[in-house]
C-alpha cells in the first residue's frame, strides 16, 4: 500500500492543511548502551495503521538521529499553525519517566528494556508531567504508564515494538471513541507481563469524541523518556520530566507548543 504522503526522517517540504495527519517520532538509536529496539517499528506501525485507516492521512515521520528536540517541536508548531479551531489534538507517549533502566520479564527469552535515560539524580517520590494535566487543556494525552512507572520496550509477536503502541494499534477500532480506546488499551495493560499502567488526559468534551472524526493532528513518540531538577519552581513534585531525543525536551516546551491550537468554538 502506498502511502499518499509519507515524509521520512527529513522533512524538507512545507506542510499544507489537511483534515489527518500523523506526526510520528521512533528513536532506537541512542549509543552508549542506551540503544532501542521497538521504536523505529512502533513508527512504523502507527504509520502503516493511519494509512490503512484512511488513504488520505498525512504521515510525517521522523526516525532515529532525525528524531530530535528541535524537529519534534518544529513539526509540531507548523501542524498546529494550520489546524482550524475545534480540531483534535492527541498527543500519544510510549516512553518512561522513571524506574531502572533494564529488567527481565520471567519466561521471556527476550530481555525487555524500559524507555528511560537515567539522569543520576537523587529521587523525588513522585513524578508528574505537565505535558498531560487535564485542568484548562485543549488536547488529549494518552500516556504508556503512569508518571512512577516504566514503558516496556518489548518482544511481542515475533518482534520488538513497545507495548503501550503495540495495544494502542490492536485495539483501535472505527467508530469506537477516544476514552473507548483507551478503556481497550487498559484490558491489556496492567497484564501480559507487563505492570504499566496507560494514562489519559483531556477536557470531556475531547475524550468522547470519535477516534480520527473531524480534522485531526495526532503526534507520537516511541522513544527514551527521563528528567530533570525544576529550574523555575513551577513544578510541586521539583522535577522537570520530558521525552529524550537528542536531548531532554522538556513537558514545559511540548506545553508552550500546545497551547498554540486553537481555542475550541
Amino acid at each position: 500500500m502506498c502511502f499518499r504522503k509519507l515524509f521520512v526522517n527529513n522533512q524538507t517540504t512545507a506542510m499544507e492543511k489537511v483534515e489527518l495527519r500523523l506526526i510520528t517520532h521512533g528513536r532506537n538509536k541512542y549509543g552508549n548502551g542506551n540503544d532501542l529496539l521497538g521504536c523505529v517499528p512502533d513508527s512504523n506501525n502507527f504509520a502503516k495503521k493511519c494509512t490503512a485507516w484512511d488513504r488520505y492521512f498525512d504521515i510525517q515521520q521522523y526516525l532515529d538521529y532525525n528524531v530530535t528536540a528541535k524537529n519534534y517541536i518544529k513539526s509540531g508548531n507548523e501542524a498546529i499553525s494550520l489546524l482550524d479551531p475545534g480540531a483534535t489534538v492527541v498527543i500519544l507517549l510510549d516512553s518512561c519517566f522513571s524506574g531502572t533502566a533494564t529488567r527481565l520479564i520471567n519466561n521471556n527469552p527476550h530481555p525487555v528494556k524500559n524507555r528511560f535515560i537515567d539522569p543520576g539524580k537523587s529521587a523525588v517520590k513522585k513524578l508528574r508531567s505537565r505535558v498531560a494535566k487535564s485542568d484548562e487543556i485543549n488536547w488529549i494525552a494518552i500516556s504508556a504508564c503512569k508518571e512512577n512507572q516504566t514503558a516496556a520496550d518489548a518482544y511481542i509477536g515475533g518482534g520488538y515494538q513497545g507495548a503501550f503502541t503495540h495495544y494502542a494499534l490492536e485495539t483501535l477500532r472505527k467508530g469506537m471513541t477516544y476514552i473507548e480506546w483507551y478503556q481497550s488499551i487498559r484490558k491489556y495493560l496492567p497484564g501480559n507481563g507487563y505492570d504499566q499502567e496507560p494514562t489519559i488526559e483531556g477536557p470531556y468534551e475531547l475524550v468522547n469524541r470519535k477516534v480520527f472524526e473531524g480534522q485531526t493532528l495526532v503526534i507520537h513518540n516511541s522513544s527514551h523518556g527521563s528528567w530533570t531538577i525544576d529550574q523555575n519552581g513551577d513544578e510541586e513534585d521539583g522535577r522537570d520530566e520530558g521525552l529524550y531525543f537528542d536531548r531532554l525536551l522538556l513537558d514545559d516546551e511540548v506545553n508552550v507548543m500546545l497551547r498554540k491550537i486553537p481555542a475550541r468554538a
